[in-house]
């Protein structure tokens, strides 16, 4: 049952609206397009096709200048209907104001062969809207946003703008993320690319063969343009791994090697000179006391990180230089918040103190499982998490997240994939050992029919690692009472009229990083054609046997891993009697094992469920098979099981 609980956010909500910021001249200006951009034709007469909906987009048209550190965008789109003239009423641009400026070209509008000018006519704002402000992420940026004058059904848009760089940081080696297919169509997509010749880069092609042209157009540039007509409408389904990106795109990098790109970002986190010379006494007196604690190491590991997950809020100031450059230790400890990185690099000054070695290492949340399959870039990277090295083994932590339980040698790590650690011997990505199920989740399921008209249901499940830790978390920021009466919530939207008989108790070992929850509930029967009946089936086959996937998806089916469920419903009807009966299955294939067995007997019935996701996805070539285990198991007698009693006599 691990959807039966309350998903409730522990950070305060904040009701945002974009807020006006002054505008001056080192944010946006406008001006004409740079001499260097190349004129781009777009075909005009062009037909929208059946995968068009509210726009035809004719060109997606960049350029970039790397001596320039400038980013020219030119697009055009037709309006096909009302629905898109309505969407089309804001065009944002978004920036970063401490690297980036703004200069916006032209705004015009293409009716009945006359060319309508936008740009001096639409009224325009410069907003700072930090929409994920309420998840503690502060970014910086800002959006100016034109808001346009009388689109109408048939107008054809063009726009372009360029975006100023100066950021120091990253000046001295060439990357680029090309996208030649986006979900929508486009008629036309180029991309031009200008470089000084003695700029090398690797160039790597994903879903694409199309290859650059490549000219001089004189002794200091060097010109790489790459052209796709028609590309089709690529739209993400649903239920996809967060690493699957079926778009044509290419990476660009003049990065050799991963271990170029290290020393690259190694100054970014360096430890403050003055840990040794100048430490805090309250840090001092902090590790002191954890030392006097335990003489265990590993022990000690476990209270520095217990204490930067739980005490040390996460916080993102991710403005500027901070985005890339983590904050003093000294500073995170003091004012107890800091990002992924700003929490890494204290938590290494902590086990520093202690003599325990660690280093920091960069992980990407999403596509890290693919991070071999790139090119060095630092974009490429979006978390910081440790690895810490006690006698010669390593330990892998998150030390954002919150409410963990268990030891070093048992704590959740998620499965990152790969990592780089952030090392001057480092020379490649070092593989992070994937997290399995160590233990199964337990929930025992047992109904009682007290009466004709009501049962005793109660449920006693068990979660370990990320379950655990979740619940956990959960409690600790609603509260019990909350908390229980989500439970009653869920359990009423499958047993309608369903009765607390107590609150929820949580048992909750954070040692063993064990989270017992126990439920008791009374259900009612109900009337039908002179019968009472009561419905019941498995939380396991609810919840996490998926019965809609499309078998024509193109696409991976992502599951949730690691997974390792067993269920034990048990029933008791005092009223009437099952005929004897047993039944044993069990289903598998490369992503996921199924086991069923089911006993009847006299007035009681025992079902025991097992899944088991062994990996994170069903790949494409399975999904016919994964359906059909799906239908196999789908008439399963427990799925809608239904209990009949005798109506009492009037």
């Amino acid at each position: 049952m691990l959807k039966h609980f309350i998903l409730l956010s522990c950070l305060p909500i904040f009701f945002l609206t974009a807020d006006p910021v002054e505008e001056t001249a080192s944010k946006f200006t406008t001006g004409p397009a740079p001499a260097w951009v190349k004129a781009c034709d777009f075909p005009h007469d062009s037909v929208a096709g059946p995968s068009d909906v509210n726009y035809l987009r004719l060109l997606d048209d960049n350029q970039v200048n790397w001596e320039e550190k400038t980013h020219y965008v030119h697009t055009v789109v037709k309006v096909l209907d009302q629905t898109g003239a309505e969407g089309f009423t804001q065009l944002p641009i978004d920036f970063d104001p401490a690297y980036e400026k703004v200069i916006v070209h032209a705004i015009r509008v293409l009716r009945n062969g006359e060319s309508l000018d936008r740009l001096e006519k639409s009224r325009h704002q410069l907003l700072q809207r930090e929409q994920s402000l309420e998840r503690n992420l502060y970014y910086g940026q800002l959006s100016l946003v034109y808001f346009l004058n009388d689109i109408r059904v048939g107008d054809t848009v063009e726009y372009s703008y360029s975006i100023v760089e100066n950021n120091p940081l990253w000046a001295s080696h060439f990357t680029h993320l090309i996208h030649l297919q986006t979900p929508n169509s486009w008629k036309k997509i180029y991309y031009r690319i200008l470089t000084h010749p003695h700029h090398s880069p690797q160039i790597k092609q994903f879903h694409t063969s199309i290859k650059p042209k490549v000219t001089n157009v004189s002794p200091n540039l060097r010109e790489w343009t790459w052209v796709a007509l028609d590309t089709p409408a690529l739209p993400q389904e649903s239920s996809v791994p967060s690493w699957y990106n079926p778009l044509a795109r290419l990476h660009l990098s003049e990065y050799k090697n991963w271990h170029e790109l290290v020393q690259k970002i190694l100054p970014l986190f360096s430890t403050p000179a003055d840990l040794e010379t100048h430490p805090s006494s309250e840090m001092l007196a902090q590790v002191q006391k954890w030392k006097e604690s335990t003489d265990n190491v590993f022990e000690r590991a476990v209270l520095a990180l217990r204490f930067v997950q739980d005490e040390v809020k996460y916080m993102s100031l991710s403005d500027g230089i901070n985005h890339w450059k983590p904050t003093d230790p000294y500073v995170v400890f003091e004012r107890r918040f800091g990002d992924s990185k700003d929490k890494s690099m204290l938590l290494q000054a902590l086990l520093k103190r202690m003599n325990i070695s660690s280093m920091p290492v960069l992980v990407n949340t999403q596509q890290g499982k693919k991070l071999p399959d790139f090119l060095p870039q630092p974009t490429l990277f979006d978390h910081v998490v440790l690895r810490i090295e006690i006698n010669g083994s390593h330990y892998w932590v998150d030390s954002t997240m919150t409410h963990q339980g268990g030891s070093l040698l048992t704590n959740f790590f998620p499965d990152y994939g790969w990592g780089l650690v952030i090392s001057k011997e480092t020379t490649k990505l070092s593989p992070i050992p994937a997290e399995i199920a160590k233990e199964p989740i337990h929930i025992r399921t047992s109904i009682v029919l007290t009466s004709p008209e009501s049962a005793e249901l109660k449920i006693e499940s068990t979660y370990q690692d990320s379950q655990a830790e979740e619940r956990r978390r959960v409690v600790q920021c609603i509260g019990q009472k909350k908390y229980s009466d989500g439970c009653l919530e869920f359990i009423q939207k499958k047993y309608k009229g369903a009765s607390l008989v107590s609150p929820v108790i949580i048992v909750d070992n954070r040692e063993k990083n064990h989270v017992t929850q126990i439920e008791s509930y009374k259900i009612p029967t109900r009337s039908r054609l002179g019968k009472k009946l009561l419905k019941t089936s498995s939380f396991l086959l609810d919840d996490y046997l998926a019965t809609g996937v499309n078998l024509e998806r193109t696409s991976p089916y992502a599951l949730f891993h690691p997974l390792w469920i067993k269920e034990h419903i048990h029933i008791e009807n005092p009223f009437s009697s099952w005929a004897q009966d047993s039944e044993e299955a069990s289903f598998a294939n490369e992503s996921i094992q199924f086991i069923y067995t089911m006993k009847k007997e006299g007035q009681a019935a025992d079902f025991d469920f097992e899944l088991k996701h062994l990996k994170d996805h069903v790949p494409v070539k399975l999904i016919p098979d994964y359906l059909n285990l799906i239908n196999e198991i789908e008439p399963n007698p427990s799925l809608d099981l239904t209990i009949t009693v005798p109506t009492p006599k009037p």
